[in-house]
């Protein structure tokens, strides 16, 4: 996606150039730990500005705890006043009693475990220009939902790895998360697909990658 809208504004540069992922490191998902929390949880790592659709998330929540009382939905990530705001929109929707607002977590070992205990992992984003926080769900072998827009699809496939919906829809994201709570068999199918394909996301495979470019560069 930055690819194509850097070609779009700059064409001369179209036949010269390629594009090298985010990577992320694998060896910290050895760490097998599970967050505790008490019920069902689908997570969203994400700082809550408007671009990441969080009120879109909410609002879709509101439909699914309709039939599926049990789950929270947890959100990590700090937005400053973002977040009060989120807050304050999950008290009007009345599901403040389902969703935890855990703020920033500046400890990773808490963001894997939050990783690998949830039931999977949402992104609603409005524009999303790559999304680390995804392959980190898929590094922990976790079911996603996203959206079909910037860079996700680059690398997730609808009902290969996750759930591509459309931005800012809240039926279809409310369906895709109701979906997947009806679905053991699904959840972990993409999970396990995603898992697969984050291995080509290492550190040590992007590290090949620009040592590449910076020899032909050089040559």
């Amino acid at each position: 996606a930055v690819l194509a809208d850097a070609t779009k504004r700059v064409p001369c540069i179209k036949n010269k150039s390629s594009v090298i992922f985010n990577g992320i490191d694998l060896s910290e998902f050895k760490d097998t730990r599970k967050y505790s929390w008490p019920h069902p949880y689908i997570l969203c790592l994400a700082n809550p500005h408007l671009y990441k659709g969080i009120d879109i998330l909410l609002m879709a929540f509101s439909h699914v705890i309709k039939t599926h009382p049990e789950v929270t939905l947890i959100l990590a990530g700090d937005g400053g006043g973002a977040l009060e705001s989120c807050r304050e929109f999950a008290t009007l929707l009345k599901i403040h009693e389902h969703v935890a607002f855990l703020g920033e977590i500046n400890n990773r070992s808490t963001v894997i475990a939050l990783l690998n205990g949830c039931e999977f992992c949402v992104l609603p984003s409005r524009w999303e220009p790559f999304g680390i926080a995804l392959l980190e769900a898929m590094a922990a072998g976790k079911a996603i939902i996203t959206t079909a827009i910037g860079g996700p699809p680059e690398f997730i496939q609808d009902g290969i790895q996750g759930l591509l919906v459309k931005p800012k829809d809240v039926n279809a994201l409310a369906d895709a998360i109701k979906k997947l709570l009806n679905d053991r068999a699904l959840i972990e199918s993409l999970g396990t697909n995603g898992k697969k394909c984050v291995q080509n996301f290492s550190w040590e495979t992007m590290y090949k990658k620009y040592r590449t470019v910076y020899n032909t560069i050089l040559s």
